[in-house]
């Protein structure tokens, strides 16, 4: 699972380029070109919040796992 929480992070930055994009596009390409890269940077925003909303819970256990094996060594993981 930690796995894929790495990627994850790592896909929800490079959304952040595609929506820097696509709003770049959006005010600059006339017509149909424009409107295409506003539902780039729709998407690419839409992307983004699903992920942060998914990985936050899964941070949050991790750092309260964390602290616990901090305050008792004695649930600390066997590595």
């Amino acid at each position: 699972m930690k796995r894929n929480v790495y990627t994850l992070q790592w896909a929800s930055i490079l959304m952040l380029l595609y929506f820097a994009e696509g709003i770049v596009r959006g005010m600059s390409d006339p017509g149909l070109s424009a409107r295409l890269a506003w539902v780039e940077a729709l998407l690419a925003l839409v992307f983004f919040v699903c992920a942060l909303a998914y990985v936050a819970p899964l941070k949050r256990a991790a750092k309260l796992d964390r602290q616990r094996e901090t305050h008792d060594p004695s649930r600390a993981k066997k590595r």
